[in-house]
């Protein structure tokens, strides 16, 4: 009986395989190392940022004539003193009229740090909703 001949395996494939499995172990142990008070601090921050730019923009957007073509560029604060500390972001938004004309409008929110609870909202100095806290006029 004649057997048939052994089907190589191509080195590159082989390199490729050990690199995945490589690779795999090492997500794995990244994954699994705790991470420090400072990483966990900073990653909370973040999401406690991305949380807080979602909510703003969702909100902004009740107020726009053209939410769905509104552009909005925002930058995010951290303001502390004595007796609160307060998360606020700024920006403006591009948006349209009912004539079609882009406007430029600036936003400013605030937000308390504790309850992530949205104390003021503005667009282009109108007050959407509460009053700037006394502890930041």
């Amino acid at each position: 009986m004649i057997k048939p001949p052994k089907k190589q395996t191509h080195p590159l494939t082989l390199i490729f395989a050990i690199c995945l499995a490589a690779g795999t172990i090492i997500a794995i142990i990244a994954a699994s190392t705790p991470l420090t008070p400072e990483q966990q601090a900073k990653r909370d921050t973040q999401a406690t940022i991305d949380t807080l730019t979602s909510r703003t923009k969702q909100h902004l957007r009740t107020h726009l004539l053209t939410p769905s073509i509104a552009k909005i560029q925002l930058r995010h604060h951290i303001i502390k003193n004595d007796w609160q500390d307060y998360h606020i972001i700024t920006g403006h938004v591009d948006t349209q009229n009912k004539y079609g004309t882009t406007l430029r409008k600036t936003i400013h929110y605030i937000y308390n740090t504790d309850t992530l609870k949205l104390t003021y909202a503005a667009l282009d100095n109108k007050t959407l909703q509460g009053h700037i806290p006394l502890s930041l006029k």
